[in-house]
């Protein structure tokens, strides 16, 4: 049986570089997102001798011109500035540019049905790591390691996770199966403890239907699972997560540090940012990052910003936060395509499918980073460039959702 290329790499990417780091030991996602990246590349040119370019190629290459420019001025600046580093992980971001530019148009070569049934294998076997790392929390539920086979941390499933679910929610006409769908991610979240994906489950019921999530779900059933399905001990992880005013609680911590640094960073380093990666080698601490550090944890959150906005502020100032303004923009427009013309009916599954990677990258961008060369990134990179090529393309063909 000959496998697709477009299956094979969306499991490179997804997988591969999650998996790397759980079996090498090695917290970095670099490696193994390069060598995603070069599959993506070498099995493109094997299937294909050429790419056509567009105008989305030449706002890419201007991103990263600007880039370069800032990262260079801030190297002439600061002293302190790491230009290995800084070189290393540009030139990597060049080669995951050049991936994902492949892999898009790899998608686009490939049938609906085919892209729909894809997806969807991949979506069990992530559910499937989170149910058996369910079950394992069942049978241990003392245990703070987080025993996922393809992912390092729960919050590192939540992001991949979330954005696959929303697919499958938009893509489904069968109620009831939707709602199974809600429910098992409902039970795998209240026994997991994991504020990131309870936020991002809370967002894709709201993306999914407002009416429905508040009459079916959020009234009886969570209530439900909240009295029933879990202990006070979980409820009290929420609750504590949620109060951002406690300078004893180290997830609030993390939180208003990544933005309090950024903050420092633009008003008293540079208006242009500290440069490309730089943020947690120098720079501003400011009081929270200190307070974490108190706590015997002084790696903690010092090189990821604990979401990626306010890394991008940091490390480009104003251009990160014209960046951040254009997601916002074109988050709240494909909002208002799904609430008033509800996209499932009037596009197609490739659509959708970056539609909910590109709308699901909110988490990761405003709530909690797993650092610029994860998975997600990669995937909000294609959904980037698919928008692009549509805005300029105008292209969309109607589908029927699947059962």
């Amino acid at each position: 049986m000959k496998i697709n290329i477009f299956f094979i790499s969306l499991i490179a990417i997804i997988i591969a570089p999650g998996a790397y780091v759980v079996y090498s030991g090695i917290y970095s996602y670099s490696f193994g997102a390069m060598l995603s990246s070069l599959f993506v590349i070498s099995i493109y040119f094997l299937n294909y001798k050429n790419i056509k370019l567009d105008k989305s190629h030449l706002y890419i290459f201007l991103t990263l011109v600007l880039f370069f420019l800032i990262s260079i001025y801030s190297y002439l600046l600061f002293d302190w500035f790491d230009f290995e580093r800084f070189l290393l992980s540009y030139l990597l971001l060049m080669i995951n540019l050049i991936a994902c530019t492949f892999f898009v148009a790899l998608s686009q070569k490939i049938s609906d049905d085919k892209l729909y049934k894809y997806i969807t294998i991949i979506f069990y076997i992530v559910a499937i790591d989170g149910v058996a790392f369910l079950i394992y929390k069942i049978f241990n539920p003392r245990s703070t390691e987080p025993w996922l086979t393809f992912f390092p941390e729960v919050s590192h499933f939540s992001l991949i996770f979330l954005p696959l679910l929303l697919f499958k929610l938009l893509s489904c006409k069968n109620n009831l199966y939707a709602y199974s769908l809600i429910i098992g991610s409902l039970i795998i979240v209240m026994n997991i403890q994991n504020l990131t994906m309870l936020v991002g489950l809370f967002f894709v019921m709201l993306i999914y239907s407002i009416r429905k999530s508040l009459i079916i779900f959020f009234i009886p059933i969570v209530i439900f699972v909240l009295l029933i399905g879990i202990d006070i001990e979980n409820l009290v992880y929420y609750t504590d997560r949620l109060q951002l005013n406690d300078t004893e609680n180290i997830s609030a911590l993390v939180f208003l540090s990544g933005w309090e640094r950024a903050l420092l960073n633009i008003s008293e380093n540079s208006l242009f940012g500290i440069g490309f990666n730089q943020l947690g080698y120098d720079g501003k601490i400011g009081d929270y990052q200190n307070k974490i550090i108190d706590f015997g944890l002084s790696d903690l959150n010092m090189k990821d910003g604990g979401s990626l906005a306010p890394k991008l502020v940091a490390e480009f100032g104003f251009l990160g936060i014209i960046l951040l303004a254009i997601y916002l923009v074109f988050f709240f427009k494909l909002l208002y395509k799904h609430k008033i013309k509800r996209f499932t009916y009037n596009f197609n599954y490739l659509d959708t499918f970056y539609y909910s990677i590109f709308m699901m990258s909110f988490v990761c961008i405003f709530l909690r980073n797993s650092g610029y060369f994860s998975p997600i990134i990669f995937l909000l990179l294609c959904s980037i460039i698919y928008l692009i090529k549509q805005n300029i393309n105008g292209y969309s063909t109607p589908t029927k959702k699947k059962t």
